[in-house]
């Protein structure tokens, strides 16, 4: 957002941006362009640039099954570390689907620690073609500063595919 519409010459202006580090890690870069009707300066460019650090890593972002045919079964692995200062004790994961089963290695993870997260999906019919959503890990030692339950999520990921009478396999 600019301060002002107009900046008349050899004026300053001010522009605020934010950058939403939501679902983001690691190294990240945005750049912003700004047109002017200025013609020595027609545009110019500036750039935010900064580390996302996420407190609790799920690598990779997703549980990803790929396409499962109905009836078979597909199992998906993710790894959890915690880059926190604290232990975190972790309750019993809820699947956002009857058809995925979810199993935590441990429930407890030190500072630097990390887990495996171990997902199977089993589709029994074509009720869900798409498979979308979070795994929700309730931290059942820490609160958020609303007095919520702290939780870990892992995204989910997964194509249904359906076993024709003839052993023919159609996507729908």
């Amino acid at each position: 957002m600019a301060s002002a519409d107009k900046i008349h010459p050899g004026g300053v202006g001010e522009i605020t941006a934010t950058f939403k580090t939501a679902h983001k890690k690691n190294h990240q870069r945005k750049s912003i362009t700004v047109t002017t009707n200025d013609p020595d300066n027609p545009s110019f460019q500036f750039a935010m640039e900064g580390t996302v650090i996420v407190p609790y890593d799920v690598s990779p972002s997703y549980l990803n099954f790929q396409l499962v045919k109905v009836g078979t079964e597909a199992t998906a692995e993710v790894t959890l570390t915690n880059r926190t200062q604290k232990t975190i004790q972790l309750g019993e994961p809820v699947s956002p689907s009857a058809d995925l089963k979810v199993v935590i290695e441990k429930t407890e993870l030190k500072p630097g620690e990390s887990m495996k997260i171990t997902g199977t999906f089993h589709p029994k019919n074509m009720d869900r073609r798409i498979l979308s959503g979070f795994i929700n890990i309730p931290i059942t030692n820490l609160k958020n500063k609303d007095g919520s339950q702290k939780s870990v999520q892992v995204r989910t990921y997964g194509r249904v595919e359906e076993v024709t009478p003839t052993g023919q396999n159609t996507q729908k």
